[in-house]
């Protein structure tokens, strides 16, 4: 059989490799070298508008893949800011038969307690951003008033204490290593 028939007819494709496209493609409709340039260039925009895209998105998104915005403390930051925090006191105006609230801070969070006498109730904590409340003692019935503040990284333990209608925050921090 010659090349360039199929059992014994003839194709109409010429069969030099590399070549055949140019019977289903005539000269005029192929692009000339303005139509390669013009096609490298509209997809190097398509690609730069993606990325473009892409990167808003992700600062629209926050830290969640870029990384996080706020820096964690160190230990020293810690303990530096835990050994300087002090108790804020607060009037209560309102309350049933108890005494005055205060209001505290630690790195885990914040917490509201109020003393009668050197019993201390816990009424309320709002976790630090990153931290979760566990644990959570109320007091006075309790053995002591607290609750655990833990993060991913930290673990704050808070006791609470009364002396003298004074409420003091006693932590203990440990982290996962």
């Amino acid at each position: 059989m010659p090349a360039g028939t199929l059992g014994g007819m003839s194709s109409g494709l010429r069969s030099v490799p590399g070549r055949v496209w140019r019977i289903f493609r005539p000269a005029a409709a192929r692009p000339g070298p303005a139509g390669y340039v013009l096609g490298v260039a509209g997809w190097l925009v398509a690609a730069a508008v993606a990325i473009a895209v892409g990167v808003v998105a992700v600062r629209a998104i926050g830290s969640g893949i870029a990384g996080d915005t706020t820096r964690p403390l160190s230990d020293q930051q810690v303990r530096r800011a835990l050994a300087t925090a002090t108790p804020a006191p607060t009037s209560s105006a309102a309350g049933t038969g108890g005494g005055p609230v205060t209001a505290l801070s630690t790195a885990g969070g914040d917490l509201t307690v109020r003393c009668t006498g050197d019993q201390a109730t816990l009424l309320s904590w709002t976790p630090a951003q990153g931290y979760r409340a566990d644990d959570v003692e109320r007091g006075p019935s309790d053995d002591d008033a607290g609750l655990k503040f833990e993060s991913d990284r930290r673990e704050i333990r808070v006791k609470l204490t009364c002396t003298r209608g004074v409420a003091t925050a006693h932590t203990t921090t440990s982290t996962d290593d």
